[in-house]
């Protein structure tokens, strides 16, 4: 197999290389192993199918390219949204007949206020629950336990909460991908509430879209693995 020469501009700077993909690869010889990793990249980088790969290495490309194939859609659809996003920015907004255009203000009565209103206070609630809490979380005299360790969400699951913060399938899918790739975290600590993240992504999808594409300008070029 004769590898596509790096000098060549690619059609897509950047693309996802799962675990699985390695744990496919990992037992072959160096020379197959290496063709499958120029594979993987040729196709993802330039569209371009392989060819002269050993039997064992064909097998590998079968259960690689499904995965590939997705991965490509995806960032594709992620980029292109991410370009109508800035453009709509440029424009002054979203386009007439955008939900999110339609959006109206929270209008909030005087009645709404706390101040104004001593029974919508959140302090002035009493359950008469026998609890003492103090500043630095003691419970009735006891340390309160340690907040709960991050679970990442399945990609369902955060499909399902898009639909519910007006994000579609595309937005759910890049918010999940770019999450994936950088293990849950934002900037250099780890995500406490995935949610959260989620609704300030559809805050700044356009923005999120062209940071990742400049980050990922570098990494796009190293495709000798080995």
């Amino acid at each position: 197999m004769t590898a596509i020469e790096h000098t060549e501009n690619p059609s897509r700077k950047t693309f996802a290389f799962y675990w699985s993909f390695k744990d496919a690869i990992r037992d072959m010889p160096d020379a197959d192993k290496l063709a499958v990793y120029e594979a993987i990249t040729d196709f993802a980088f330039f569209g371009v199918d392989p060819n002269g790969l050993s039997p064992v290495g064909r097998l590998a490309w079968k259960l690689i390219r499904p995965q590939l194939e997705a991965s490509i859609r995806r960032y594709d659809a992620c980029r292109n949204n991410g370009l109508k996003g800035a453009e709509y920015g440029k424009n002054g907004g979203a386009p007439k007949g955008n939900q999110n255009a339609r959006k109206q203000p929270q209008r909030i009565t005087p009645g709404d206020n706390p101040k104004n209103n001593p029974k919508n206070n959140p302090l002035n609630h009493n359950d008469n629950a026998n609890v003492n809490v103090n500043e630095k979380g003691v419970i009735g005299g006891d340390v309160a336990t340690k907040r709960r360790a991050f679970v990442a969400p399945s990609l369902e699951m955060v499909k399902d909460y898009f639909l519910t913060i007006d994000g579609s399938d595309t937005d759910a899918e890049c918010f999940y991908d770019h999450f994936t790739a950088n293990g849950w975290r934002t900037g250099k600590n780890p995500i406490k509430d995935w949610k959260a993240a989620a609704r300030n992504w559809m805050r700044r999808k356009s923005e999120f879209n062209t940071t990742t594409q400049k980050q990922t300008n570098y990494e796009a070029r190293k495709t000798n693995f080995l």
